[in-house]
């Protein structure tokens, strides 16, 4: 008989255990299944997957790192003026005074010739009905003054005035026509120079030129210039030792042409 009742005590909590678990289940079930409130839905793979961290996050930088940039990794941290920034306009002055330093300028700056068949008449006043004060020959050349309205002043020898634009060269051209229409001078640059028959060191020496004279020049090659030293004597020298320029005429004067 006392079998009898444990076996039913047993059997009871087992029935007991059973109910128990069916409702923890379906207390559970009513939790965690998908509920809608508001436009707002939550299920358990929801709760699950926010627990998750898909990414990972910075550091926060500290007070430290952010007020201090070079500990943030950066390497040089400069300060710039407004002062130390040239405007555009200096910018662009300061190219143009390079390009106009790195631009060559002419031996012959400042100089004009008068490229005429001629003569240029040389006059007071810049307009065609000005007193002629003098003539500019045929590549005869004058130091430039000033410049106004198609007319250059002058200075030429004795001579001042005015000249047309339209009949003068300038600038780099002024070499080029000057091989063409103007002598050619050799200033002797050593103590004293050997003047020979021949273009070569073993030619007779046939007499010697002083420093700073200068000789009108016949022929010019590579290495040797053919000289005259006066009427008797041409003669060849070293062209390492002397400097050879145009001999450019300068304006006659009305009185000097009296």
């Amino acid at each position: 008989m006392r079998f009898l009742k444990t076996k039913a005590s047993f059997a009871l909590m087992a029935v007991a255990a059973c109910l128990g678990a069916g409702t923890v289940q379906a207390h559970a079930e009513s939790i965690f299944s998908t509920t809608a409130v508001a436009g707002f839905s939550l299920s358990m793979d929801d709760i699950v997957n926010a627990g998750e961290d898909q990414s990972p996050v910075e550091p926060e930088e500290t007070t430290e790192q952010q007020q201090d940039p070079l500990a943030a990794g950066a390497t040089e941290v400069k300060t710039v003026d407004e002062k130390d920034i040239p405007s555009t306009e200096d910018q662009e002055k300061a190219k143009k005074e390079a390009a106009e330093e790195k631009k060559e300028t002419s031996k012959y700056d400042g100089i004009v010739l008068a490229k005429v068949n001629n003569y240029l008449n040389v006059r007071k006043h810049p307009t065609e009905e000005a007193k002629v004060v003098g003539k500019l020959y045929k590549g005869a050349a004058g130091t430039i003054l000033k410049q106004k309205n198609g007319w250059t002043k002058i200075e030429s020898g004795e001579v001042t005035g005015w000249v047309k634009d339209e009949f003068l060269v300038t600038g780099e051209e002024v070499e080029t026509y000057a091989n063409k229409v103007c002598k050619k001078v050799a200033t002797v640059t050593a103590q004293t120079l050997r003047v020979r028959e021949k273009a070569t060191q073993k030619a007779k020496i046939l007499t010697l030129v002083p420093e700073g004279e200068d000789y009108k020049v016949l022929k010019e090659g590579k290495n040797w210039v053919a000289i005259k030293v006066d009427q008797d004597v041409k003669g060849y020298v070293s062209k390492e030792y002397v400097d050879i320029d145009f001999q450019f005429d300068d304006a006659v004067s009305r009185e000097e042409e009296k």
